[in-house]
Parts: structure tokens; sequence; C-alpha cells
């Protein structure tokens, strides 16, 4: 009975460790450096939104030290006002930026991300889905 407990074992062992050799390989990809805004997501609120190209100057920068700056707010998505450098601080553990002084919520708290691709996203609180998708421009 044992040696058949054992056995069972054994098989489950082999079955579970099976790995996918056609599973894409995930690269990580270093925060740190200037990233440029490409593209934003403002879902309508049925979940049938998709990111939308767009032309702009708008970069983050994240330095070694903990801190991110942007050439316009962290407090708003997208470039609709005036540049309005802005900065705040960032944590890889838990994904989060934290900018102190926003106007409608201090501090305010922005969840973002890397994907496969390599690029930065970066995920604004919003009633429906809204997001920021930026591309790596050079590291620091």
């Amino acid at each position: 009975m044992k040696k058949l407990l054992l056995l069972l074992v054994i098989a489950t062992l082999f079955i579970s460790c099976n790995t996918n050799d056609d599973a894409p390989i995930s690269q990580e990809v270093s925060l740190l450096g200037n990233w440029r805004l490409v593209e934003y997501l403002a879902d309508p609120g049925d979940g049938s939104g998709e990111y939308i190209a767009i032309t702009s100057d708008k970069t983050l920068t994240f330095n070694s030290n903990g801190e991110i700056t942007s050439n316009y707010s962290l407090c708003n998505m997208l470039v609709i006002v005036d540049p309005e450098p802005s900065s705040g601080t960032y944590s890889t553990t838990t994904g989060i930026i934290d900018v102190p002084n926003c106007p409608n919520a201090s501090p305010l708290a922005i969840r973002f991300e890397t994907s496969n691709e390599g690029n930065l996203i970066i995920y604004y609180p919003c009633i429906e889905g809204c997001s920021e998708k930026y591309i790596k421009q050079e590291e620091l």
C-alpha cells in the first residue's frame, strides 16, 4: 500500500511539473528612465474601450531614488492643460505612484505596471476604466 501511495505522489509531481515550451517568455522591463505617452484608454462604461494612439510630449521619469517626475501634472490623465511639471514617489513593490499635492485628491494613488510588450501602463482612479500607455525613451 505504501508503494502505491508513493507511486501516486511521484506521478502527481511529474504531471504538475509539466512545462509548456510554447509559452511566451516575459522579459522584465527596467522602470528607470524616461517614458513617453503614446496611447490612452477611456472606457465609456461598457467595457468596449480601446487604446487610442496620441501624439504627445508628456513624459515620465522614474529615478533610482523612488521619485517620479513628469513635465505635465501627474494628477490628471492626458495632456489637457498647459504643461505643469509635477512629481511624486513610486514603489515597485506595491505598483503605486503617490502624488502628494493634487487638488481633488491629496494624496493621489495611481497604479502602474509594465506589460509583456515592454510598455508602461498607468491606471488612474476612474469610475470607468481609464489608463495611459507609455513607451521607453531611454535608460538612466
